[in-house]
């Protein structure tokens, strides 16, 4: 019994010069939540606009456009969900006013409001994205704000030419016939 008293006590001996490092695992931190939580009510924002343009518009290419943004929103909006449940970030409901009801009487043209608020959305969420992208460590949101910039600039940027012709279209008038 002796014997394993003192191997045990020589073993130990030859361990105590042994350093040990943590690894911390850094790849899924760096998560920012405020940027998260902001980005989900800009979508929210984002959606919920463009429905609303467009059951107030009769344009083809507008109803289109509407469509396609409105559809990558949708996409944005499940991904991030995806993601904030696998990495167990918990988003809050969205607590501003969602009433789009907006005191007209003060624009001309109601249309361009609406048009200016969601580009304003789409370039929040760019900037977001652009900050995601640059301050993750997590490779799955970097990829998803990579993805989701390609279709938010596509998207802005038709927007913004669709937008610059609405402002700039005449309105047409009714001429009265003169007897």
């Amino acid at each position: 019994m002796i014997s394993t008293v003192l191997l045990c006590t020589n073993l130990t001996k030859e361990y105590l010069n042994i350093t040990f490092e943590k690894n911390y695992r850094t790849t899924g931190s760096a998560i920012n939540f405020n940027l998260i939580n902001q980005l989900n009510k800009s979508n929210q924002k984002a959606i919920e606009l463009s429905t609303y343009i467009y059951t107030k518009t009769t344009d083809l290419n507008t109803l289109q456009l509407i469509l396609k943004i409105k559809k990558e929103q949708k996409e944005i909006e499940t991904e991030l969900k995806q993601l904030s449940e696998k990495n167990l970030i918990i988003i809050p409901n969205s607590i501003y006013n969602k009433s789009l009801k907006l005191d007209s009487s003060s624009f001309k043209n109601i249309k361009k409001l609406y048009f200016n608020l969601l580009e304003t959305e789409l370039n929040k969420q760019i900037n977001i994205f652009d900050s995601i992208k640059i301050s993750t460590r997590n490779p799955d949101f970097k990829q998803f704000a990579i993805r989701s910039l390609a279709k938010l600039n596509s998207n802005h940027k038709i927007l913004e030419a669709r937008y610059t012709l609405i402002q700039f279209t005449p309105k047409t008038s009714f001429c009265k016939k003169s007897f």
